[in-house]
This record gives C-alpha cells, sequence and structure tokens, in this order.
C-alpha cells in the first residue's frame, strides 16, 4: 500500500545517530590537518540533533571528509594570505543538516578562496571533455580532474569528488555545487531530484 511499515520505521529511528556524532570526528579530523598546512579553521555545526539513518551515516561521513579535505586542500587560505585578501586569519567551515517532508538535507560551505574554474575547465578540456558546461564547478566531480599541478595525497588524486557522487547516487542523493572566486565553495546534498533548500538561519550552534 505504500506505508512505511511502524516496525521497520521504529527499527532505522532507534539505529539513527545524532549529525553532532558524526562532526566532532570531522572537526578532529580539521584540526589535524589544518595544523599540519599553517592554516587557522574553525567548524561551526547546525543540526546536530538530527537523526542520521545507520544505512547512510558511512557513505555521508565519507562524503563529509572528502568536501573537508578539498577545503583544506584547494580552498581555506593561510592566516597570511587572508589577512592579504581582507579576511579573518581564521578560515570558516559550515556544516548544516535538518530533516524535512522531502528527506534529509545538508549544507557544507568554507570561506576560502573559491573554486579556480579556469584551471578546471584547462584540465577538462585537456581531457577531452566538453566545455563549458552549465556549472563549470561540476567539473570537481570528473574522475581524474584536479587544480593541483603536483600530487596530494589529501586531495584524492582527482578521484574523490568523482567518488563522493558515485557513492551519494547509489544512496538517491545528488550534491550540488556553488563558488564564488575569492569568497569560497558551497555544497548541498539531498535527495535526487528535490531543490536544495538554504539553511536556516535560526538552527542553534551545536
Amino acid at each position: 500500500n505504500g506505508r512505511e511499515d511502524p516496525l521497520a520505521l521504529l527499527v532505522r529511528q532507534l539505529a539513527a545517530r545524532p549529525f553532532g556524532e558524526m562532526v566532532g570526528r570531522l572537526e578532529r579530523a580539521l584540526e589535524r590537518w589544518s595544523a599540519d598546512r599553517g592554516q587557522r579553521t574553525q567548524l561551526v555545526c547546525t543540526g546536530g540533533d538530527t537523526p542520521i539513518p545507520d544505512a547512510v551515516a558511512r557513505t555521508l561521513n565519507s562524503a563529509l571528509t572528502q568536501l573537508l579535505r578539498n577545503s583544506v586542500v584547494h580552498g581555506l587560505e593561510s592566516p597570511a594570505d587572508r589577512e592579504g585578501a581582507n579576511k579573518p586569519r581564521v578560515g570558516l567551515v559550515t556544516l548544516h543538516c535538518r530533516r524535512t517532508p522531502d528527506g534529509l538535507f545538508l549544507h557544507f560551505s568554507d570561506d576560502g578562496r573559491g573554486l579556480d574554474l579556469k584551471a578546471l575547465e584547462t584540465q577538462a578540456r585537456r581531457s577531452g571533455l566538453r566545455t563549458p558546461c552549465e556549472n563549470p564547478g561540476d567539473l570537481i566531480f570528473e574522475s581524474g580532474l584536479s587544480t593541483l599541478e603536483t600530487s596530494d595525497e589529501m586531495a584524492g588524486r582527482g578521484v574523490g569528488m568523482a567518488a563522493v557522487r558515485t557513492d551519494l547516487a547509489q544512496l538517491g542523493y545528488a550534491i550540488q555545487v556553488q563558488t564564488t572566486s575569492g569568497q569560497g565553495t558551497s555544497f548541498a546534498i539531498g535527495p535526487a531530484g528535490c531543490a536544495a533548500e538554504p539553511p536556516e538561519k535560526d538552527l542553534d550552534v551545536a
């Protein structure tokens, strides 16, 4: 009849874990990675009490870990560079999570330098991909594309974001990217076919 089995729904609810548990691990990783690269960063989370179904928690944790790596490697600048760009010396990463009638929505953003779209398009042409596309930022989801001139273990060597999109799609989720040069990059994750919703402004910081 298309309705949820109440027992199955209860089992999933009991197996769910609050989003804040995942964020704690990410915060520790961000602190370690930033220190290794001479950066100063802060992670702010809203919606930490939102329950994450156990069936999707592992994939979401992997996806957010890769997004965080990308922010550290590609986006967030050193304190000196941020100061030179009239930004606070401490870089900011924000995570928003909430559940709506349509499903679970997550927003990830950093206030770094933004994606180097020209470099992405250059790499895409070298790889034989058609450019320009409607949203050049989507090129980061193409396997093998990277704007780094040298290999970097943390950055996933150009395959990390392709794997993120594939893994999320297997769960029925889609990921969208927006970027502004000099201001940062944001990602929206939510059920495929549902319009990404902006994070609520009145959520308490976890």
